[in-house]
């Protein structure tokens, strides 16, 4: 069963907390048409859209930054813990793009499980390859590095620190650490750093609720 993001209104603006899978099938997280409908019911003119995912339904995950690519209100997003997978990609919807100081973006081909004759998986390797081709479209219309270099990138899975996302153009700027916690289960990836292994903390706990607050008293000061 899919979940809702969590969302907080504050009039003129919202905030959206992508804070977990992405994908309402195999991966049962946050839906796209759940987060489709709750971000077109925001009549604001700022979205703020805070991400700590690892990925997960690349279809579901091109929706969603579709959906928010025609949203009529400014889209910001916070890179808060980790950007990976296709919730890097989510990311490249934003307007702007800020990522808070030891966070990173993860990024890497298009995976599955394979299991079927030889003709059945030559459309799956197809498949496989023609979403790496849309993915490396949506990067490079951000980034400021050639496609090559991007490329070799995806094919070894790469991990980009703030000051990485900056420099090459994954984010605008780096800041304020939001010291959330993990979201990879081991084995998921190859090269997870040890810091993201493990569960997140829920966006509805004591201490994050306490940090929010705090944030967003400074935003208004």
């Amino acid at each position: 069963m899919s979940k809702r993001a969590k969302i907080v209104n504050h009039g003129g603006s919202a905030e959206v907390y992508l804070y977990d899978e992405i994908g309402s099938s195999f991966f049962g997280g946050i839906g796209a048409k759940e987060f489709i409908d709750d971000i077109n019911a925001l009549e604001v003119d700022v979205l703020n859209v805070r991400i700590n995912s690892p990925g997960g339904d690349v279809f579901d995950g091109l929706s969603m930054f579709n959906a928010l690519k025609r949203h009529p209100a400014k889209v910001v997003v916070d890179v808060d813990g980790l950007a990976a997978s296709i919730a890097s990609v989510i990311a490249m919807a934003g307007d702007e793009v800020r990522i808070a100081d030891g966070a990173m973006f993860m990024i890497h081909r298009a995976m599955t499980g394979l299991f079927g004759n030889a003709n059945e998986l030559e459309k799956t390797v197809y498949l496989l390859r023609t979403i790496d081709e849309q993915m490396e479209g949506i990067y490079l219309k951000r980034i400021n590095v050639e496609a090559e270099q991007l490329a070799a990138w995806l094919d070894e899975e790469t991990w980009l620190t703030s000051a990485e996302s900056v420099e090459h153009g994954f984010a605008d700027t780096s800041g304020e650490s939001m010291a959330v916690a993990a979201m990879v289960n081991p084995g998921r990836f190859n090269k997870t750093p040890e810091r993201f292994l493990g569960k997140s903390e829920s966006v509805d706990s004591p201490a994050w609720r306490r940090l929010a607050a705090e944030r967003r008293l400074r935003l208004t000061k």
